[in-house]
């Protein structure tokens, strides 16, 4: 019979289960045979065939197409599958780079942030920005987390919270208003391509301030802030924007922490 091995033995070396090993049984891909036990027994030609099965599974090549292959082997049939092979592996390799530029630009945006002064007041002029946005009744601080990975789930083909995207929330003003400072009207995860997002934050003019550490600080920050809007001769035309630009996502010291607030501004309408 030549080489034999067991089910555990193949098992083990190819780290696939033994569950995975019947499976591939029933689909054909592999011919044990039974011994004198009656436990089954691989021979090489089983072996040549998982080396095959494993080297395509993680190319993500289908089952099926596997084993047309392995059932009419042939050297055209070998040269065209290596071929395709090639061809995917040049679409992981052009996918991996897109990654690649995506994590290198998310680490030179956290040193940036990171970087930035806080406690200091400035007017931006920002473009519009694309954004995904999950609207609720009501969003209270602790649920930002879990609201915003279901607007991660939502999109779950195009963001994810661990990339380049910029992550916020809207500030409810009914709640604001009534001095309760930890509401929001909505989460957002605000992205450099346009392409697939249904909402947009308005460009114009907007006040800034970052300010470091908890989110409880909120409530100190937005008067100063809204007191230097009033001081250039501002008002505020919209509601404030929180954006978690340094959060628990980067850092487990939430000294560390940098949240940048914006409001939208225009000239006031109570100027001489």
């Amino acid at each position: 019979m030549g080489e034999a091995y067991k089910i555990s033995e193949l098992s083990k070396l190819y780290d696939i289960c033994s569950d995975t090993m019947r499976h591939y049984e029933r689909q054909g891909l592999l011919n044990p045979i039974r011994g004198e036990n009656g436990y089954r027994v691989y021979g090489i030609r089983d072996v040549c065939n998982l080396n095959v099965i494993r080297n395509l599974r993680n190319l993500d090549v289908p089952l099926e197409t596997i084993k047309r292959y392995i059932l009419n082997r042939t050297v055209a049939s070998t040269v065209q599958l290596l071929e395709q092979e090639s061809e995917i592996i040049e679409q992981r390799i052009e996918a991996l780079q897109r990654q690649r530029q995506d994590v290198l630009r998310r680490a030179e945006k956290i040193r940036g942030h990171f970087a930035r002064p806080t406690g200091g007041f400035e007017l931006l002029e920002l473009p519009p920005r694309p954004c995904y946005r999950l609207q609720e009744d009501a969003i209270v601080e602790k649920e930002i987390d879990f609201v915003l990975k279901k607007l991660e789930k939502k999109y779950e083909n195009v963001v994810h919270l661990i990339g380049p995207h910029q992550i916020g929330a809207i500030l409810d003003t009914d709640a604001l208003r009534q001095g309760i400072y930890n509401h929001y009207s909505s989460v957002l995860i605000i992205t450099d391509q346009a392409e697939g997002c249904e909402a947009m934050l308005p460009g114009g003019l907007y006040a800034s301030t970052i300010y470091p550490g908890r989110y409880e600080n909120f409530a100190r920050v937005l008067p100063l802030l809204l007191r230097w809007i009033g001081e250039q001769g501002y008002e505020a035309a919209g509601a404030p924007l929180e954006l978690y630009i340094i959060d628990e996502h980067e850092t487990n010291h939430v000294e560390e922490y940098r949240t940048e607030v914006q409001i939208p501004v225009r000239f006031s309408t109570a100027r001489p």
